[in-house]
């Protein structure tokens, strides 16, 4: 889902931020944040934005036996 709302960055920028953000039993996020930045303040922020164009996620299955879930994935920009 996150592969498919990332947006290429215009001009050279590359590199990887690793955001962290926790997904509610209803799909919703929460608590989204940059993990590890880029050093480079507009690829910090599409990385942001890619989570927020993804969500909401599908809930959480009740045979998951959570109410939420926390994720830390690294967002990669190459073009």
């Amino acid at each position: 889902r996150l592969r498919r709302a990332v947006r290429p960055q215009r001009g050279r920028d590359r590199g990887e931020v690793v955001v962290s953000f926790t997904v509610a039993k209803s799909g919703s996020v929460s608590g989204l944040r940059i993990a590890r930045g880029s050093g480079q303040p507009n690829l910090d922020q599409a990385a942001l934005d890619t989570v927020n164009r993804a969500a909401p996620f599908p809930p959480i299955p009740d045979a998951a036996g959570r109410s939420s879930w926390t994720f830390n994935l690294p967002i990669a920009f190459t073009r």
